[in-house]
């Protein structure tokens, strides 16, 4: 019978090891009880945004939509929260109620809101699952016939 080398012995021994931490580890996902061998996703939220970049003429207003995804046992509302609006943007906050998947929300610019591009962050939570945040870019601009300081451009 010829010896193994020490190396070769290592690397099973480690390997047996490893398979036996594996087979003694309790699956995560599994609740408690008999579920038949059922794994189940932990609640949880997701939201998208359609469009993901909106621009909005000072004076008007435009929407997005909020698609949210419920995962896992979580089937209640959820809310809906804006932060990082520029001044004189307003939105109206939102909440998607249990059985629906989306909600209109709609960015009203006054007149007299500066133009640029800004970051608003929606975040979307709800009784039992973490806060979830995603990043709209929003775009104020001039009336055509505007210049960005608010006055009227002469004429051509």
């Amino acid at each position: 019978m010829t010896a193994v080398p020490q190396s070769v012995s290592r690397i099973r021994s480690r390997r047996r090891l490893a398979a036996a931490l594996l087979a003694a580890m309790p699956l995560g996902g599994c609740r408690s009880g008999d579920d038949g061998g059922n794994l189940t996703a932990a609640p949880a939220i997701s939201i998208t945004l359609s469009p993901t970049a909106l621009s909005v003429v000072q004076g008007t207003a435009n929407n997005i939509t909020i698609t949210v995804a419920r995962i896992g046992a979580f089937s209640g509302d959820v809310s809906i929260a804006v932060s990082g609006l520029p001044t004189g943007v307003l939105v109206s906050s939102t909440t998607i109620p249990s059985g629906s998947t989306f909600a209109t929300m709609t960015f009203v610019v006054a007149t007299s809101a500066a133009t640029g591009n800004s970051s608003v962050k929606i975040s979307a939570g709800g009784t039992g699952v973490a806060t979830v945040s995603t990043t709209l870019a929003l775009t104020v601009t001039a009336p055509s016939g505007r210049d960005r300081a608010g006055a009227d451009s002469p004429p051509n």
